[in-house]
């Protein structure tokens, strides 16, 4: 973890955006990750005996988090694991895909976003927006140009959702220089689909990745398939020169 990691505190009312302090931050985001992350994905890795979630990585990244101050003693609410990617440095997504070329390409110039997660009683704009303002304030300190991660379709098996990974593929693939791939390999027989059904198609995607598709994101090649997730998991990738990271706020 970084704990010096510091940029200045965004504030919209009671809620403020900024990274970790201490280590008893961490733990409070651990156990949030834990129990409106790691439980709602996947129920049945409940373990009575465990209260956070800790994957490792956060040994290596920074996290940024949200923070109820409306109380005497603030709560964390919220937050993402960041990393600044690099050849020599490794980051979340490279557990599932392949990301050589982008790095290659482009350095010193990717991040890595986790999964996010928010207490469920603060799942609101308002702590959305903060989130997403202070990855912007954070990509635009450190001359960043591309976020990456990856999104999840929930359970383990693809089939309900190939003709969805037909449409993404077919329309928004990245550029083969930079090509991130998957580190499973899946002979998915992905349907060609009828232009009468694009949009009922369009509708079944996650909503995090249509919002992402929206405002410009591409998509890898293949599926990562998470278990301890219980998630069919797609490369993702933004550009913030091309598209601009206020859109997504």
């Amino acid at each position: 973890m970084n704990f010096n990691e510091y940029q200045d505190p965004i504030r919209v009312g009671d809620y403020e955006v900024r990274f970790l302090k201490n280590a008893e931050e961490l733990l409070a985001f651990q156990k949030l990750r834990y129990e409106h992350l790691l439980l709602e994905f996947n129920p049945e890795r409940h373990d009575k005996e465990r209260i956070d979630y800790n994957d490792g990585y956060d040994e290596i990244a920074s996290q940024l988090c949200v923070f109820d101050t409306s109380e005497k003693k603030e709560k964390l609410v919220g937050g993402y694991v960041l990393f600044r990617c690099a050849p020599d440095k490794i980051c979340k997504t490279q557990s599932e895909f392949d990301i050589s070329k982008l790095l290659k390409k482009h350095p010193n110039e990717v991040l890595d976003l986790s999964r996010a997660v928010v207490d469920p009683l603060h799942r609101n704009p308002i702590v959305l927006k903060l989130l997403w303002r202070g990855i912007e304030a954070y990509v635009y300190n450190h001359n960043l140009k591309y976020l990456i991660g990856t999104v999840s379709f929930k359970g383990i098996d693809p089939t309900p959702y190939l003709k969805g990974l037909s449409y993404v593929k077919e329309n928004y693939r990245m550029d083969e220089d930079m090509m991130a791939t998957s580190l499973q390999k899946h002979d998915l027989k992905l349907p060609q689909l009828d232009p009468n059904e694009i949009e009922v198609v369009k509708k079944q995607l996650p909503p995090l990745l249509r919002g992402y598709l929206m405002n410009g994101s591409r998509i890898g090649e293949g599926i990562f398939i998470d278990k301890d997730f219980n998630s069919v998991d797609v490369f993702n990738i933004l550009n913030k020169d091309d598209y601009g990271l206020r859109r997504l706020k």
